[in-house]
């Protein structure tokens, strides 16, 4: 049995339409808009927005929803599923392409009728990349943790073999020129700056040397945040550990599928190992803050919209120095209490010319990791491109030259990003 790995559209449409018009899910409102919602996002290749919390508030409306103490989307996926089972039993038995909601996913799968279904021991595979998302991922998150490596190329070992897909128009203008076969692309992650706790009885110990002594007024607090035992002396020392912020982790595994699947090679550095000369002579794609690149800054001293820090707290905000009349001038977070785990957040999207010649600059910074992850999407998802493209359009950005800033407002459920709007876009 095969996975219908790229099903013609109209087929998966109707096979979905099928079975929530079916007599099986007819009494069922809910499930039908269960299936519909997941099925749509499935069809459009966005598989990876898919989880809990976004289906709780998409289509149960429960905007407050936490996963640890609302069961209520698990039930009704476990209800779906046994559905789609008495469906195909029955009245859909000579259907050509079946739906299925494999347990512990939320991505519906689409596969030919005369194929045997994924057993549990089998790793999930969709059309969107799963299994090698899942791999990259892995050989990813071992380079950072373990600090071994300065770089990484990701492509070669996941590169498909077989004919690369066509881009749509708007994900091939805004990576015109970049996308040469047997190109390479470098992609910087930022090294947000870490301490270690640890607590030594001898303050006067030689082990204390480099480290920062925790005053006895903030003593208490480190002692509870990180679960400290109380008695000795608590210090910090700066850790140069070789990592990266999960969010942006994330975006560098779909970007680097992404880039792999066209034929280029993705190579993986940290904004630690990076040199001025590298920026002259490579394409990059940088992601992360200022807060957590210092490369930000430098790269975008010239430019209208950058990074500044907030006037109520350490925090970084994104500053736009051509604002208008009306227009605010700044975006900042917004954090809601734990409790209730909503908030908006701020990305900002940089296409640059880069600084040596011929060479391209791209800019993923998100205010939160996981606003990077997001905005990463409106570079690779045909439907956010292109919505990108048609307000970057308007803002006066050529489409032979696409040079342009975008500020994107990202609204989260638990750090879970949900949704993007793009909020302005200034021409460079």
């Amino acid at each position: 049995m095969s996975l219908v790995q790229d099903p013609q559209a109209d087929d998966a449409r109707r096979a979905l339409e099928r079975v929530i018009g079916s007599r099986t899910l007819e009494r069922s409102t809910r499930l039908q808009e269960f299936l519909r919602f997941v099925g749509d996002l499935s069809l459009r290749g966005e598989g990876e927005r898919i989880n809990e919390s976004l289906i709780a508030i998409e289509v149960f409306h429960r905007e407050n929803h936490s996963p640890a103490d609302d069961s209520a989307v698990r039930r009704q996926a476990h209800a779906l599923r046994e559905k789609l089972q008495r469906y195909y039993a029955d009245e859909g038995q000579s259907d050509p392409i079946r739906l299925e909601l494999p347990v512990g996913r939320y991505v519906l799968s689409f596969r030919h009728a005369d194929a045997p279904s994924a057993t549990p021991a089998t790793a999930p595979t969709d059309a969107s990349g799963g299994r090698r998302r899942l791999v990259m991922g892995t050989a990813l998150g071992a380079a950072f943790g373990l600090g071994a490596l300065a770089g990484a190329r990701l492509g070669r070992s996941s590169r498909p073999t077989g004919p690369q897909p066509a881009l749509s128009p708007a994900v091939s203008e805004l990576w015109s020129g970049w996308l040469r076969p047997g190109a390479e692309i470098v992609m910087c992650l930022s090294n947000p700056p870490t301490s270690v706790y640890k607590v030594f009885d001898d303050p006067g110990s030689p082990d204390t040397k480099g480290g920062y002594r925790v005053p006895e007024g903030e003593v208490a607090g480190v002692r509870t945040l990180l679960k400290l035992r109380e008695k000795g002396s608590v210090f910090a020392f700066p850790d140069p550990a070789n990592q990266a912020k999960q969010g942006e982790a994330a975006a560098a595994v779909r970007l680097a599928v992404f880039l792999s699947r066209a034929g280029v090679e993705p190579v993986l550095r940290q904004s630690r190992n990076m040199t001025t000369e590298d920026f002259q002579r490579e394409d990059v794609v940088l992601f992360g803050h200022d807060g957590n690149n210092a490369w930000v800054s430098e790269l975008l001293a010239t430019y209208p919209l950058r990074f500044s820090q907030s006037e109520h707290s350490a925090r970084r905000r994104i500053s736009d120095r051509r604002a208008g009349p009306g227009e605010p001038d700044v975006f900042e977070n917004e954090f809601a209490p734990p409790q209730e785990g909503l908030g908006e957040g701020f990305a900002l999207i940089s296409k640059l010319p880069g600084l040596g010649e011929g060479r391209r600059l791209l800019l993923v910074s998100g205010l939160t990791s996981s606003a990077t992850d997001l905005a990463t999407s409106y570079l690779i998802d045909p439907a956010r491109a292109g919505q990108l493209l048609e307000v970057a359009h308007a803002a006066g950005v050529s489409p032979g030259r696409p040079h342009f800033q975008a500020v994107l407002r990202v609204r989260a459920q638990h750090s879970v990003p949900m949704r993007g709007d793009i909020l302005r876009v200034r021409s460079v």
